[in-house]
């Protein structure tokens, strides 16, 4: 199951840091940590996918 509680502190970590710089006029670094944000939380996500093949899918015929 995905961390959703990294990629969101991975997200708002990213959002708060380019608010900062948007304060401060610096378009280019906002946007450099609102996509390095978006690859991390990306990244994490598929990782996480292919740790469990099958997903619920195997949980479920084992029910029954």
């Amino acid at each position: 199951m995905p961390n959703y509680q990294k990629m969101y502190a991975i997200a708002f970590n990213a959002i708060s840091d380019a608010l900062e710089e948007l304060d401060n006029l610096n378009i280019g670094m906002a946007k450099d940590y609102l996509k390095k944000a978006q690859i991390q939380t990306e990244e994490l996500y598929i990782s996480q996918g292919e740790e469990e093949p099958g997903g619920s899918g195997n949980s479920e015929a084992s029910a029954e």
